[in-house]
């Protein structure tokens, strides 16, 4: 009897023990995010930042994942910011969170949200949101060939490799969130304005992904962001069944006017008082022709960026749809 008592000690020690041994595993791996990724370098990824918020105790805390695309501009998620006063948020591209500073972040100023968003629709949702900073991002730069090459790269494809970049946690059931990593993943499927990254047991986006790139790579091994996450790809799951991105090339119409507009009211106006010649108005503010151009372009845009966000009320089905 008492040798079947030691035995059973013996095994329940064992089991003890690999349990211990498997949450350490856990422990470490929650220091990359990205399900399957790595801390992300700095440097490698610096147009990608995260959107955060202070607390009253002055810890700043994570909101959603986005990326620089010119100055003062950011790019992220519409359930992102729908809703939201989007002048309680900043944006760092700190390689964590807990290392931004008031000093050191951007606050958001207005919130551009895309007029055919849509968070309870079952085909699209054209989750994509642009927000205009109240200074630029110091010293952070843009991601590669967002605006002037949006239509230029190949067609997007089933098995296309991407890298996907993001604040959020790295297992489906917990982690930490708040750390930049990142991690090569593949498409699996193609929609016409989303496409899928990942499935069961593959890299793909978590909880605090949600307005995070992903990249593509070109043949001169530039990054080309084709895209922006939005949810879990199963309604019923998350980070598990893969995740659901929106296409930048689709947008692009609208991301490059909502881009002009917000860089043409930023630009100081032309001066008059300048000295001229017979070839044209002043040139110490620039074009007055170049100038009036970008004004009349954007102005269906800033007309519509005056719009309310959309309705607290109109946020839960946001949920109902696993927005990350």
């Amino acid at each position: 009897m008492s040798s079947l008592l030691c035995v059973a000690i013996s095994l329940a020690l064992c089991l003890f023990v690999s349990c211990l041994q498997q949450e350490d595993v856990t422990a470490d791996q929650a220091n990359s995010a990205v399900i399957g990724g790595n801390t992300a370098d700095a440097l490698a990824y610096g147009a990608t930042g995260a959107l955060i918020e202070w607390v009253s105790s002055g810890v700043p805390l994570l909101v959603c994942s986005a990326t620089l695309i010119q100055a003062g501009t950011v790019l992220t998620a519409a359930h992102c910011v729908s809703g939201r006063d989007v002048r309680s948020l900043y944006f760092t591209a700190a390689a964590d969170v807990g290392q931004a500073s008031l000093s050191s972040a951007a606050r958001g100023r207005r919130a551009y949200l895309h007029p055919s968003f849509a968070p309870a629709s079952r085909v699209s949702l054209h989750d994509i949101a642009v927000v205009e900073l109240e200074r630029s991002a110091a010293a952070e730069p843009v991601a590669d060939r967002v605006l002037e090459s949006l239509d230029a790269g190949p067609a997007l494809a089933a098995g296309d490799p991407v890298e996907l970049v993001g604040y959020g946690r790295e297992t489906a059931d917990g982690g930490v969130v708040g750390s930049k990593n990142a991690a090569a993943a593949r498409i699996s499927a193609v929609s016409a304005d989303e496409f899928r990254v990942g499935g069961p047991g593959e890299a793909q986006n978590c909880v605090g992904d949600s307005g995070g790139p992903s990249y593509a790579i070109a043949s001169d091994a530039s990054r080309r962001l084709v895209g922006i996450v939005s949810r879990s790809a199963n309604d019923n799951t998350e980070c598990i069944d893969g995740t659901i991105h929106t296409r930048l090339d689709t947008h692009r119409d609208w991301l490059v006017s909502t881009a002009a507009s917000i860089a043409a009211e930023a630009a100081p106006p032309p001066t008059m008082c300048a000295a001229s010649d017979d070839r044209g108005p002043a040139r110490s503010g620039g074009s007055w022709g170049s100038w009036l151009v970008a004004a009349i372009v954007s102005a269906p845009v800033m007309a519509r960026r005056r719009v309310p966000p959309f309705p607290q009320r109109n946020r839960t089905p946001i949920t109902q749809r696993r927005t990350l």
